[in-house]
């Protein structure tokens, strides 16, 4: 199988819709993200997490809403 590069900017606005692209070899879809929730959370003066929650619309008319927390580890 071959590998197939997957191209994709999200741009995330709290209380905002953005339009974003995602790239793949069979083609490019349009992204509509509707940002409900935007949350950092900084220690020690660095991003410890951050949280999402947003709807996402591809091409369908049917929105799903997504939520994800990134942890930041950061070397000592």
């Amino acid at each position: 199988m071959k590998n197939r590069a997957i191209s994709s900017k999200m741009l995330f606005r709290p209380g905002c819709e953005t339009t974003n692209t995602y790239k793949t070899a069979y083609g490019v879809f349009e992204l509509s993200i509707l940002t409900q929730k935007f949350d950092i959370k900084i220690c020690n003066s660095l991003i410890s997490s951050v949280y999402l929650k947003y709807m996402l619309d591809m091409n369908s008319g049917e929105a799903f809403t997504n939520e994800m927390t990134i942890k930041v580890i950061h070397p000592e």
